[in-house]
C-alpha cells in the first residue's frame, strides 16, 4: 500500500513520458534493421563484396544501423 499512496501523478507523467521515449526509441532502431536488413539482402554478392560485406555479415551490418537509428 506504501507504493499507491506514495505514487502521484507527477510519477505517472514521468513514467509514461519515459515509456512513450523508449517505445518510440525501440521502433526507430527495428525499423532501421529492418530496412538495412531487407536492403542489404536484395543486393547481389557481387555488390555485397563491392562494399565490403557478405551475406553472413548482414544481421550485424544491420544491428550496427539500428543501433545509431533512434
Amino acid at each position: 500500500m506504501t507504493f499507491a499512496s506514495t505514487f502521484n501523478t507527477a510519477n505517472a507523467d514521468s513514467l509514461m513520458g519515459r515509456l512513450a521515449t523508449t517505445l518510440r526509441t525501440a521502433r526507430a532502431r527495428h525499423k532501421a534493421y529492418v530496412r538495412t536488413r531487407d536492403e542489404l539482402h536484395a543486393m547481389s554478392s557481387r555488390e555485397l563484396a563491392d562494399i565490403g560485406i557478405n551475406r553472413s555479415m548482414i544481421p550485424a551490418v544491420a544491428r550496427e544501423a539500428a543501433a545509431l537509428a533512434g
